[in-house]
C-alpha cells in the first residue's frame, strides 16, 4: 500500500489538483474537510476551544464555532495556533487513520491524504511514500487568496501566507512538484498530474502489499500523535542520545547540507531468491536433509519449513516468523518490507529512500539476521551505504519539521528479540533530539568487520565507539544531559542514564574482548575485563567478571589465578540469592566469547551451584575429571535447566572413557518432546537447542564408531521435526557441500 502526502501553501491550488487525482480513481483524503467536520461538531473538541479561546469565537447560542473568528486570533498570535493544532490535529489523524483502513479493506493500492499542514505537523510524513508539493509564487498566492476571500485585508492575507512554513522549505522535503502558477492552465495541470500518477503506478507494480502500516496506526487508537508525557521524553532522551562529529554539528547548528544517509540493498528481490534457491530451500536444515537423501521430496516429508509467503506481509508476520525462529523467511521478508519503503534495488539516490526511525530499527534487525545467518558479506556491504552512521540526516535536528514537540507516530507493544547478541527494539517513539539510529546498529556497524578478517578495523572502531559513549558518561557525571546541552533535570535522571550508558559501554568492550580471545591475545583480555569491571563496579554489579577472568587464566594453564578470581567472583553474595538481571544480561553478552564449552549460564542458578561449578572447571584443568564429573553431576541434579552443566559432564564422561553414558545424556538433551495436543509439531528439546550440545554428540559419535554418519543423520532428522531453525547446519558435522 502506498500513502502520498498532497501539500502546498494556502490559494496554491491544492484542491484542484486533488479533484484531477479523484477523476482518475484515486481516493483522497481531505484533512481540511475532516477538520472543519471536527471543529462544527466534534462536542469534545468545542468544550476543548471554548475552555482556551472563551466564548467569543462561538455563535450567538453557542453551538458552532466561528471559524474566520478563530482564524484571526490564531494567524495573529503563533503559540494560540499550537494550542487549536493540540487540541484539533490528534483527532483529525485519527480520523484520516479510520479513512485509510476503510481504503485498504476497500482494494485500493494507493491513498492520497490532501493535508495543508503535512510538514508543519510532521506526524505522520514519515509514513509517506511520496510527497507532493503545489507550488506557486508569493504574488500568485496573495493574488488568489484576496480573490477568494475578497471580505480580507491585504495585511490579513499576507500573515496568514507567512504564518504557514517557507515554500521553498516544502519543496526541498517533497519527491514530487507540481507548478501552477499560470491561472486557469488546466491542461498544464493536467499533464503534470498525469506524469505523478504514471510514476506513481510503476512504484505501486513493484511494491509489496503492505498493509499492516495503516492497522497498526489505527490498532493503537493512534494514542502516539498526542504529546508524550515528561516522563515518556526523559526516556527518549536517554536511549536516543548520541554526539554527532564537529563536521556534522556545525552543519546542523548553520543548517548546511551534508551528505545523506541512503541505505540500500544489496541485490534485487529476484537475485536474492535466486541465491537462496526456492522457498523451501531457504532453510539450512532442509537443505542438509535434501543433501543428505539425495531427494528433495524426501526432505520435504521430513521438514516442514514456513517461508515468507506463508505469513502476512507487514511487521506482524515478520515478528511471527522471529518468534518462531524462521531468521531466513524473516530475512526475505525484511528484503520486501525495505523495498516497499524504497531501499530496494537500484534506489539510491532517490529521496524515496531516506532513513526514517521505522526503517532504521527493520535495517537493525535485517543485519543482525543476515548475522545470525552467517552471510557476513553480505552484511558488510550493505552496512557500507549507511555510511559512518555520523551523516546529519540521521540526527532528528536534522528536520525538525518532520519530528516537532517529540511527538511519536508510532506505539507498537514491546516486544524485544534476542538475535545473536543484537536487541531489535519496535520504535516506542520518535524524539527531536538525539539520533534515530539505535545504539545496537551503531554496535554492529562496529563489529561487523571482525567478521570479515578485519579485527583491527573492527576493534579501531569500537575503540572510537566507547570513546563517543565516555563522553556521554562524562557530561552525566558532571551534571549536564547526555550531549552536555543542560542540566540533568533530576537526581534520578542522571541515576538512570548512567547505568544504561555503563552497560552500553561494557557491551562494547564485551565486542572487544571476543575479538582478542579468538586471536589468544590474553593481555589485552585481561585488560579489557578488568576495565569492564571498573565501569560496573559503583552498581555492584562487577562480580561474575572474575569469574570471566577465572576462565581466561584457564585457558593458558594458570590455575592459581584461576581459582582466586573465582573466590573474588563469589564474594559478598549470600548463598541463596539468585543471579541479579544485570549479571544474566552481561552473561549472555560476554559467555559468548568462550569457545571451549556452552556457557549460557540458566538465571535460576543458585550461589552454590556456581562454586561447584567454578570448582569443576579447576578440576578439570588440573585433570581430576572425576571429581569435576561429581560436581556437574551436582550441579545438574540440582538444576536440571543448565546447559553449561549437562554438556560439561558429558564431556568428564569421554574423558574418564565412559563413552555411552555421555552420548546417552546428550541423546536425552536433543530429543524432542511429544506434540502437545492439538500440535502437529513436536516442542523442543528439556533443554534450548545449542550448537556446541549438537556439535559435541556428533563428535561422541565419531569417537564411538565408525557408524557416526548414520548415527548423525538421524540426529539430524530427529531435530529437523523441531519448527524453526535453532541450529546451525555444521553444527551437525555431516557433509554440507
Amino acid at each position: 500500500m502506498l500513502l502520498v502526502g498532497l501539500t502546498g501553501g494556502i490559494a496554491t491550488g491544492k484542491s484542484t489538483i486533488s479533484d484531477i487525482i479523484r477523476e482518475n480513481g484515486y481516493p483522497v483524503i481531505d484533512a481540511d474537510a475532516i477538520s472543519r467536520n471536527v471543529v462544527d461538531y466534534d462536542r469534545a473538541v468545542q468544550r476543548s476551544i471554548l475552555k482556551s479561546f472563551g466564548s467569543a469565537v462561538f455563535n450567538e447560542d453557542g453551538t458552532r464555532v466561528e471559524r474566520d473568528k478563530l482564524g484571526e486570533i490564531i494567524f495573529a498570535d503563533p503559540q494560540k495556533k499550537k494550542i487549536l493544532n493540540a487540541i484539533v490535529h490528534p483527532v483529525v489523524i485519527r480520523r484520516i487513520a479510520a479513512q485509510i483502513l476503510w481504503n485498504v479493506m476497500s482494494g485500493h493500492v494507493c491513498v492520497v491524504l490532501d493535508i495543508p499542514l503535512l510538514f508543519e505537523t510532521g506526524s505522520i510524513i514519515w509514513l509517506m511514500s511520496e510527497v507532493v508539493v503545489v507550488k506557486c509564487s508569493a504574488e500568485t498566492q496573495l493574488s488568489r487568496l484576496l480573490m477568494r476571500n475578497p471580505d480580507l485585508s491585504r495585511e490579513a492575507a499576507l500573515r496568514r501566507i507567512h504564518a504557514q512554513m517557507p515554500m521553498e522549505t516544502k519543496v526541498s522535503g517533497a519527491t514530487f512538484v507540481i507548478d501552477n502558477e499560470a491561472d486557469g492552465d488546466f491542461e498544464g495541470l493536467r499533464a503534470q498530474v498525469d506524469a505523478f500518477l504514471v510514476r506513481l503506478q510503476a512504484k505501486a507494480s513493484r511494491r509489496v502489499r503492505c498493509v499492516g502500516i495503516s492497522c497498526a496506526f489505527l490498532a493503537v487508537g493512534l494514542a502516539a500523535v498526542t504529546e508524550l508525557t515528561e516522563s515518556e521524553l526523559l526516556e527518549l532522551r536517554k536511549s536516543d542520545a548520541w554526539l554527532p562529529s564537529e563536521a556534522t554539528r556545525r552543519c546542523l547548528v548553520e543548517g548546511i547540507p551534508g551528505p545523506e544517509t541512503l541505505p540500500c540493498l544489496q541485490a534485487s528481490d529476484v537475485a536474492m531468491g535466486a541465491a537462496l534457491g526456492p522457498n523451501n530451500a531457504q532453510d539450512p536444515i532442509r537443505s542438509l536433509l535434501a543433501r543428505c537423501y539425495n531427494s528433495e521430496s524426501k526432505a520435504d516429508n521430513q521438514r516442514l519449513v514456513i517461508t515468507a509467503d506463508m505469513v502476512s506481509q507487514d511487521l506482524d508476520g515478520l515478528m511471527q516468523l522471529l518468534k518462531e525462529h524462521w531468521y531466513h523467511a524473516a530475512l526475505v521478508l525484511t528484503h520486501r518490507l525495505l523495498t516497499s519503503y524504497g531501499h530496494g534495488f537500484d534506489k539510491v539516490g532517490q529521496t524515496s529512500a531516506r532513513l526514517t526511525p521505522l526503517t532504521a530499527q527493520l535495517w537493525l534487525l535485517r543485519l543482525s539476521l543476515l548475522k545470525r545467518t552467517q552471510q557476513y558479506a553480505l552484511m558488510n556491504q550493505e552496512l557500507e551505504a549507511f555510511g559512518t552512521l555520523d551523516y546529519p540526516d540521521v540526527y532528528y535536528e536534522h528536520a525538525p519539521h518532520l519530528y516537532p514537540g517529540r511527538k511519536g507516530p508510532v506505539h507498537f507493544t514491546p516486544c524485544y528479540l534476542y538475535i545473536s547478541s543484537i536487541y531489535f527494539e519496535p520504535p516506542v517513539a520518535i524524539s527531536p533530539t538525539g539520533s534515530m539510529v539505535p545504539f545496537a546498529l551503531r554496535l554492529l556497524y562496529a563489529e561487523a568487520p571482525r567478521f570479515i578478517e578485519r579485527q583491527s578495523e573492527a576493534l579501531d572502531r569500537l575503540y572510537f565507539l566507547a570513546a563517543v559513549v565516555a563522553r556521554l558518561i562524562s557530561n552525566l557525571e558532571n551534571g549536564y544531559t547526555e550531549d552536555g546541552s543542560v542540566v540533568c533535570p533530576n537526581e534520578n535522571y542522571q541515576k538512570t542514564s548512567l547505568v544504561l550508558w555503563r552497560h552500553r559501554e561494557c557491551r562494547i568492550y564485551s565486542c572487544c574482548l571476543s575479538i582478542y580471545l579468538v586471536a589468544n591475545d590474553y593481555p589485552s583480555a585481561i585488560e579489557t575485563v578488568y576495565r569492564m569491571i571498573s565501569r560496573l563496579e559503583p552498581f555492584g554489579e562487577h562480580h561474575f567478571l572474575y569469574g570471566v577472568l577465572g576462565r581466561i587464566y584457564l585457558k593458558f594453564g594458570d590455575l592459581e589465578s584461576a581459582e582466586r578470581m573465582f573466590e573474588k567472583a563469589l564474594e559478598g553474595s549470600p548463598a541463596d540469592a539468585p543471579s541479579t538481571r544485570s549479571q544474566r544480561s552481561m552473561y549472555r553478552y560476554v559467555v559468548s566469547a568462550f569457545t571451549w564449552s556452552c556457557l549460557t549460564i540458566s538465571s535460576q542458578v543458585l550461589i552454590t551451584r556456581l562454586c561447584r561449578y567454578a570448582s569443576a572447571m579447576l578440576l578439570i584443568a588440573d585433570g581430576r575429571f572425576n571429581e569435576a564429573k561429581r560436581l556437574f553431576r551436582e550441579v545438574f541434579d540440582s538444576d536440571p535447566s543448565n546447559v553449561a552443566a549437562a554438556n560439561n559432564l558429558a564431556v568428564c564422561s569421554l574423558y574418564l572413557g565412559q563413552l555411552e553414558e555421555g552420548i546417552s545424556l546428550l541423546e536425552l538433551l536433543t530429543t524432542p518432546k511429544p506434540p502437545v495436543l492439538g500440535s502437529p509439531q513436536p516442542t523442543p528439546p528439556l533443554l534450548p537447542l545449542h550448537d556446541s550440545i549438537v556439535s559435541n554428540l556428533a563428535v561422541l559419535y565419531e569417537v564411538e564408531s565408525d557408524r557416526a554418519a548414520s548415527r548423525k543423520l538421524h540426529l539430524l532428522e530427529r531435530l529437523a521435526s523441531v519448527p524453526g531453525e535453532r541450529l546451525h547446519a555444521r553444527a551437525f558435522k555431516l557433509p554440507l557441500t
